[in-house]
């Protein structure tokens, strides 16, 4: 059966060197109904397929599976659509993996992804997927609303001296709890 609480995984694409044969089968199960125009699985599929990375000396672009981001856009989708079916359809009365192509990953406006077909009307099932660099990162649940982000702590961005400063200014974005699992240790001071 699939999970009560959902899905963490976190996956290093670069560990990932996919033939051809390999990467259109990769891209076959994440966007099974891509055949179809005018799918969200088609869109996606050509969102992946435009990813390109310039390269020095007027080599032509990296595309396709030796782009990382292309890659990590598809390890994401491979995950996502992993966790749907270990969270949901597999404990489904009668369902042997067949539900797959049901499975519908659509977009919202946010371009947050969502699935729009959640068997038994379960509205809060959530999920999302985030990819920097080498990463990628996803977190599935069953009852709460969830959100992941992942940068390398060296791009911290413009004016903040350290990961502390950057994470700081983020404080009033999570509750008490989720602060503590960010917030740098506190030094304790020795008993006297």
């Amino acid at each position: 059966g699939g999970s009560t609480s959902g899905q963490r995984w976190a996956v290093c694409s670069e560990s990932w060197q996919p033939s051809e044969a390999e990467w259109e089968q990769a891209m076959l199960t994440a966007f099974p109904n891509s055949a179809t125009a005018g799918t969200t699985d088609a869109a996606e599929r050509e969102r992946v397929l435009r990813f390109k990375r310039l390269q020095r000396g007027g080599a032509p672009p990296l595309v396709g599976r030796f782009n990382a981001d292309a890659k990590s856009s598809l390890i994401g989708r491979l995950l996502v659509r992993a966790a749907v079916r270990a969270d949901l359809f597999s404990a489904a009365p009668g369902c042997d993996g067949a539900g797959d192509m049901n499975i519908d990953i659509a977009r919202s406006a946010e371009r947050k992804p969502y699935l729009r077909n959640p068997p038994h009307h379960n509205t809060s099932y959530n999920f999302n997927v985030s990819h920097h660099g080498a990463w990628v990162v996803m977190a599935s649940s069953h009852h709460s609303l969830v959100g992941v982000d992942i940068m390398r702590a060296n791009e911290v961005g413009p004016g903040a001296s350290s990961v502390d400063a950057f994470l700081s200014d983020f404080r009033r974005c999570f509750t008490t709890n989720e602060w503590s699992y960010l917030a740098p240790p506190t030094p304790s001071t020795p008993d006297e």
